[in-house]
């Protein structure tokens, strides 16, 4: 299948062929028992071309071509709801073909104005038929992406059809197809999106961002690991490192409940200094495990780097004036999962 072209022409028999775009192509196949359309309902000017396909008539072809250039932004999703689409989501689920189609359709009727005598001949009910047809395709595929104030817009156009508003010439449809052109780049230009950095967008929304043995030992980080990650990968790096630093939170709570220390409502330098001391007592203990060497350092070790990520990160983070670059960031994110990896060993919520 040939790349669909957002840059659309009408007005000339050898450019435009409403049906034969290949994005539609398949809806060619599956309409043409439809497609036996009378003489006497087709505008003076508008010949069959094989198979019923239609095209402006070859007379045109000499005179300025009217192009319509429609650009191409995509809703987010069908629901508008927030989330993660890639290149390939966007040209197959969320519209690409509507999209091109919408702009052949549009192409068409602004080149509908241009025939023959266009400003002085009378305006047929056959041509206002055929141009009204083609108004109706555009609100279908309109309907279909989302763009309800573009519906409206055609449902008021057709009806100055009948009203004293109605166009006296086929030179009066040209600008009409137009606004609505420049209505449908207006609303498209609504939905804006964020391209994530090849980089680092394997950090957004990653289930277990931090290894399953974290996620099962902390189920409750999950939550700001996910948003750690998320932060990182849309380059808020200040926030990635807030969401990081609570995260270590949880494994700091866990390293105090080993050792019967108060968490809730101290300081951290509080529980690291008492966690500390009640470490040290490890070899004191008249029950002590044979292991108690081993333990004693895993946790003198767990103890040191808390106390380390407060006094070059948290504390700083908790405050205002001071920023972190993605760079810094990706490297605090690196060290904190290391490090939980490291205690969910023998520590768990």
């Amino acid at each position: 299948m040939k790349r669909p072209k957002t840059e659309l022409s009408a007005g000339s028999a050898e450019t435009l062929r409403l049906e034969d775009h290949p994005c539609i192509d398949h809806r060619n196949k599956q309409n043409q028992s439809k497609r036996h359309h009378k003489e006497k309902d087709r505008p003076k000017g508008v010949k069959r071309r094989s198979k019923g396909r239609r095209c402006l008539p070859a007379k045109v072809a000499g005179k300025r071509r009217a192009t319509s250039t429609l650009k191409v932004a995509p809703l987010l999703s069908r629901s508008h709801t927030p989330r993660l689409v890639s290149l390939w989501d966007i040209m197959e689920k969320f519209f690409a073909e509507r999209f091109s189609y919408l702009g052949w359709i549009l192409g068409f009727t602004e080149g509908f104005g241009t025939f023959g005598d266009a400003a002085k001949n009378a305006l047929e009910e056959s041509s206002v038929s055929y141009f009204i047809q083609h108004l109706n395709l555009a609100k279908k595929e309109c309907e279909a992406i989302g763009l309800r104030v573009c519906v409206v817009h055609i449902d008021e156009i057709i009806s100055t059809f009948d009203s004293p508003l109605r166009p006296k010439t086929p030179s009066g449809l040209a600008p009409i197809s137009r606004e609505l052109n420049a209505n449908v780049a207006r609303e498209l230009r609504a939905s804006q999106f964020f391209r994530l950095s090849p980089d680092t967008q394997f950090y957004f929304d990653k289930a277990e961002a931090f290894g399953p043995e974290v996620s099962t030992a902390f189920p409750g980080a999950n939550y700001d690991i996910t948003e750690a990650g998320n932060c990182l990968a849309l380059e808020r790096g200040t926030a990635s490192v807030f969401h990081a630093m609570r995260v270590l939170e949880h494994g700091l709570r866990s390293l105090a409940k080993r050792f019967s220390v108060p968490f809730e409502h101290k300081a951290w330098g509080e529980v690291i200094e008492r966690t500390e001391k009640a470490i040290r007592e490890i070899g004191q203990q008249p029950n002590k495990p044979a292991d108690w060497k081993d333990d004693e350092q895993f946790y003198s070790e767990a103890a040191t780097q808390f106390m380390h990520f407060k006094n070059a990160w948290r504390n700083y983070t908790a405050h205002v004036g001071f920023k972190y670059t993605p760079d810094e960031a990706e490297a605090i994110y690196r060290h904190v999962r290391d490090f939980m990896k490291h205690i969910a060993k023998r520590l768990k919520e």
